[in-house]
């Protein structure tokens, strides 16, 4: 009973601490052990209530963990696995650690949290069962018979920073927007096989934003119409950059998402994990000056070119006090709906000018914002994006100073989104004083290409956290969009439970291994993931985010290499070929794997991708020197290609077009027609014109079938017949002619009805490939003089539409 209780203790005083819902795992007692509890009870031994509310709390966690791994591995290899929880005394600082052995049959995984002990059976199912688990899909072959493989010597882990952060605010509409309940249950469980212990979780805030403006401040509903956005468009909302565009919101959606948010929330802090909710930045309604109209509540500055009724959000200054009445009313209903663990995100100045440079002005609005979140929680600590830091013309060193001296240092947490291209700490003195976050941006709008900086993730972390002045607390993973290049996001994720810079040949090899399975490694598939690290996940210092396709940006004769979404390999191209013919040689082997079948289409695509550079170039020659029937055989062969990357992209079912639409139309199913008919629009704006007149056109763009074959193929044989036309007619390319016409073919298209839509796979991905290797190989093994491509850099705010005369 000593020895019981010396367990239970450390773990009673973790529940105090930490969250009152955070998890604890088997103890060993029986029900004699009870009984002997009740007895000392009786006596007078009063210490022992506390191990009794252990024993009934540990009970119910047990189930918690024991579903967790029956939805991981199948309810047979989960009756081999024992979970327990050790002491908590002797962690510091956070590093909590996990240790798993075979005994007797059983694998018994230990560790002094929740999180450590789920992380530890992710660690072992990638290294000592040879398992995947990823967005891609899944190989587990070594356990799908109920067995466990052996572990032959003990494995111990140890966290070398408290926090692995998850998530971006854009990720909640360019990639969770439309899911359900099945789908964030699954990503859960993928969060706690990895580490992820700080997730941000912003779903179901329009509920709470419903009930505070209306029920506590007096609004008329139909005010926050013209406040909030359609769902896709949500996350600029909630910064602050956008209101209307693609709404309204229906109450019945709003309370939905009210549901699954507490679904989200109660299972993250189940699996150990501490969420990260959202607070008051400031935003809010046009309304809100007939609420309180001696406050000062100004527009805020224009984004992306916007007209005025999409933008300049209404904010309420710092030196009001409406400003913490609306945190405080905000915060208390959010932690009466869905609990807090004291973490709070804010952004007030994402991609949008501060009203003011004054330095008090800066401190005083920082101030205000956590003052609002304190005055609801006393506890809360703000989560901030440094992402407003990347506008170094705004924020100087001196604004940033200012901006962070008005909060204490304790009180917040900077998430330095783009470490691994530009990271802030290292200029910013390492954010005077306050702990922050390295992360790994990686993706912008939700695109595909091949792309990832895998010798920066394998060193720099471990330069940063060695290296750095500041207080580093952790490392994250923030795309702005997922399921894409997912070895990069492994990658990362390893790094808060290793202290050392990582061997990437090794590394490689042991991923290429498990994501394919096998008793042991298939050379080619070997070859194949080596040339892709040497070659797309090699990206030199130039290029900042995913490699773009020209496939889906507005055409144009000429595309240049540029930083940003860049079109223009920054590798040799022939090179890809290599790793193509090594994968098809695979097919015999892996041909039934989802995660081979889903790589085989990525690198053909990719392939595709690239060889329409080339052959762009070819069109342009022969409009150089027109050309007609030159200019007619390669515009031919561009749609040709265009239309068999449809056809690879269309023969697996995580490349479909049809996902997506039809994510929007299961979250709108009990709603209105008129409701179902604005989520289509919503999930068909945010992918192509991105706003009512192309503001961010392209930026979203995704290679999917049915969105080449039905939006972009018409698109760039519009360009094609216009540029064919002006040669025969002896005419100038007009390109604004096109770019109206264009246009017209957009909105057409966002109109359209989707019964046409691919709903389901056509073909084979191994014959399909095959066949585009046999007839490409050719044309694409050619040096390719693609340097000469031109784009303009559409990462420029207020950018003009992409696309250029020639």
């Amino acid at each position: 009973v000593v020895s019981l209780i010396g367990l239970c203790l450390p773990v009673s005083l973790c529940f105090t601490c930490c969250s009152r819902s955070t998890p604890a795992v088997r103890v060993a007692a029986n029900d004699n052990r009870r009984d002997q509890l009740s007895i000392m009870f009786i006596n007078g031994f009063r210490w022992v209530i506390t191990a009794c509310a252990i024993i009934s709390i540990s009970t119910s966690q047990q189930d918690v963990l024991r579903q967790f791994a029956e939805r991981v591995v199948g309810t047979d290899a989960a009756s081999h696995i024992e979970f327990q929880l050790l002491p908590g005394d002797e962690v510091k600082n956070g590093l909590h650690s996990f240790k798993y052995s075979t005994v007797d049959g059983k694998l018994i995984i230990s560790g002094d949290s929740i999180s450590a002990v789920t992380a530890g059976l992710g660690w072992y199912l990638k290294y000592n069962a040879n398992v995947h688990i990823s967005w891609s899909g899944d190989q587990k072959d070594s356990i799908t018979n109920g067995t466990l493989p052996i572990v032959l010597e003990p494995v111990v882990k140890k966290r070398t920073v408290p926090m692995s952060y998850y998530m971006n605010v854009c990720t909640f509409s360019y990639s969770t927007v439309w899911w359900d309940w099945a789908r964030w249950e699954r990503e859960l469980d993928w969060m706690a096989l990895n580490g992820i212990n700080t997730p941000l979780a912003l779903t179901g805030q329009e509920f709470v934003w419903r009930r505070v403006f209306v029920e506590n401040f007096g609004m008329k509903r139909e005010e926050l119409d013209e406040f909030f956005t359609g769902p896709a468009f949500l996350s600029w909302h909630r910064m602050g950059n956008l209101r209307k565009w693609g709404g309204p919101l229906s109450d019945k959606w709003i309370d939905k998402q009210k549901g699954l948010q507490q679904q989200i929330v109660a299972r993250a802090r189940s699996l150990g994990m501490k969420v990260i909710l959202p607070a008051f930045a400031g935003h809010v309604p046009e309304a809100a000056k007939r609420i309180w109209p001696d406050a000062n509540i100004q527009p805020a500055s224009k984004w992306n070119g916007f007209q005025r009724a999409y933008t300049n959000v209404f904010m309420v200054q710092p030196d009001s006090p409406v400003f913490t009445a609306i945190g405080k009313a905000f915060v208390q209903e959010m932690v009466k709906i869905y609990g807090t663990d004291h973490l709070y995100n804010a952004d007030t100045f994402n991609e949008i000018a501060p009203t003011s440079l004054d330095h008090s002005y800066l401190a005083n609005t920082a101030s205000s914002t956590l003052k609002s979140m304190a005055a609801g929680d006393p506890d809360a600590i703000w989560v901030m994006q440094a992402w407003l830091f990347t506008d170094t013309y705004t924020w100087t060193e001196s604004n940033i100073k200012a901006y962070l001296s008005g909060v204490l240092d304790d009180k917040l947490i900077i998430l330095d989104l783009f470490s691994e291209v530009r990271p802030f700490y290292n200029r910013k003195q390492a954010y005077y004083g306050k702990s922050w976050v390295f992360n790994m941006l990686h993706n912008f709008g939700g695109n595909h290409g091949l792309y990832g900086r895998a010798q920066i993730i394998a060193t720099a972390p471990y330069e940063a956290i060695s290296k750095s002045t500041g207080k580093m607390i952790g490392y994250g993973i923030a795309p702005e969009g997922i399921e894409q290049n997912y070895v990069m996001y492994e990658l990362m994720l390893e790094a808060a439970w290793r202290d050392a810079p990582i061997d990437l040949d090794t590394w490689f090899n042991k991923f290429c291994l498990r994501r394919y399975g096998g008793e042991s490694a298939n050379h080619d598939a070997t070859v194949a993931w080596k040339t892709l690290r040497e070659t797309v996940y090699n990206s030199d210092d130039y290029q900042t985010s995913v490699t773009k396709s020209i496939a889906v940006l507005q055409p144009a004769l000429y595309y240049e290499k540029t930083p940003f979404m860049n079109p223009v390999p920054f590798y040799e191209p022939a090179k890809l070929l290599e790793a193509w013919w090594h994968l098809l040689k695979c097919a015999p082997q892996f041909s039934n794997k989802p995660t081979y079948r889903y790589d085989l289409v990525d690198v053909t695509r990719q392939v595709l991708s690239n060889l329409l550079l080339q052959v762009l170039g070819s069109v342009a020659d022969a409009f150089a020197i027109k050309d007609l029937d030159l200019l007619k055989q390669h515009g031919n062969t561009f749609t040709e290609i265009l239309a068999n990357m449809d056809r690879i992209l269309g023969s697996d079912p995580q490349w479909l077009l049809w996902n997506w639409i039809e994510g929007a139309m299961s979250a709108s199913a009990d709603e209105p027609v008129a409701v179902r008919e604005n989520f289509i629009f919503n999930a068909k704006n945010l992918i192509t014109l991105w706003g009512p007149h192309g503001e961010i056109e392209d930026y979203a763009s995704k290679q999917w079938s049915g969105l080449i074959d039905e939006y972009y193929l018409p698109r760039w044989r519009l360009f094609f017949d216009m540029v064919i036309a002006s040669t025969a007619n002896k005419q100038k390319l007009d390109m604004n002619d096109f770019l109206h016409k264009s246009y017209k073919l957009s909105l057409k298209w966002q109109k359209a009805k989707t019964e046409k839509l691919k709903k389901r796979i056509e073909g084979d991905s191994v014959a399909i490939s095959q066949e585009l290797f046999d007839k490409y190989y050719g044309l694409a093994s050619n040096a390719m003089p693609i340097t000469r491509c031109r784009v303009d850099d559409i990462f420029v705010l207020d950018a003009e539409p992409v696309g250029a005369v020639a």
